[in-house]
């Protein structure tokens, strides 16, 4: 890809915002990313994956919005993401059709750094009970890493690599000074199954869809990593419902129903672990 940028429509502006993208990866595939300061205000924008044509996906950029506002009722510390309309120029020649993407406001402070989990594993961990190994490192964050299992199991999330995890540290110092808000929930909620895919499916067959990282491979054996959570796990239908129905005009009746219905049968699960106060 060459020079690629994306046009973004942002609220509140009667013009158009160009903005550079770089390259990068996820599990599923070639991902856009940009930033922009916007009045002051950094704010990082990202598209969901790019197929072989140029076409960007704009599932995952939905359903990281969705997953950052049901993280905020949950009590979950998530970045905040929004939907934004863009128009993507990949390959030099020209604006295609307009797509979704999302955006989220920096969060870091001056003098602040991001450091992925990854780089703090100074052994083999593939060969460990990576959890337990983190929890014993970094007792003080136990509650963080519960919760972020739990939430990742309410949202189905199948990405939580261990670079999608970490700290905030002084650049200087670079000692730790808190758990990085959670970010990166696109291959959530569905998101990885396409439109054509998701209406001939059959209930049943959703549920093969538990694949998560980064302490085991399937969601309900994971789950049992967390022996306790701080989330509020009393999110009702109603605050389900009022969620979805923000989405109801950019995904079928048939997703929005197997979403809800996906949330309501993992959070009545994860009722079951004790919540420590």
């Amino acid at each position: 890809m060459e020079n690629p940028s994306i046009r973004i429509f942002y609220s509140g502006y009667s013009k158009y915002l160009d903005v550079p993208l770089t390259t990068g990866t996820t599990s599923n595939g070639i991902l856009m990313k940009g930033v922009i300061n916007i009045e002051g205000t950094i704010y990082f924008i990202k598209t969901g994956s790019v197929n072989g044509a140029g076409i960007v996906n704009p599932l995952q950029s939905i359903s990281e919005s969705m997953a950052s506002k049901i993280g905020k009722l949950l009590g979950v510390d998530c970045i905040d993401y929004s939907l934004v309309k863009a128009r993507c120029n990949l390959d030099g020649e020209g604006f295609g059709e307009q797509t979704l993407v999302c955006a989220s406001r920096n969060f870091l402070n001056v003098g602040e750094s991001f450091v992925s989990m990854y780089k703090f594993l100074d052994v083999n961990y593939n060969t460990l009970d990576l959890y337990q190994h983190i929890i014993d490192k970094f007792p003080e964050y136990q509650t963080d890493i519960n919760n972020m299992i739990v939430f990742d199991y309410i949202i189905n999330n199948s990405d939580r690599h261990l670079n999608n995890f970490g700290f905030i540290v002084d650049s200087d110092s670079k000692q730790i000074k808190r758990f990085c808000s959670l970010f990166d929930h696109g291959l959530s909620l569905y998101s990885e199954i396409g439109d054509y895919e998701f209406e001939y499916i059959r209930e049943e067959s959703l549920f093969k869809y538990n694949r998560c990282q980064p302490f085991t491979s399937r969601h309900n054996t994971q789950i049992k990593k967390a022996k306790y959570t701080t989330l509020n796990l009393n999110m009702s239908e109603y605050d389900i419902d009022m969620i979805l129905r923000e989405y109801k005009n950019i995904l079928s009746e048939k997703r929005i129903i197997s979403i809800k219905k996906l949330l309501i049968r993992r959070i009545t699960n994860a009722r079951k672990i004790p919540i420590k106060r």
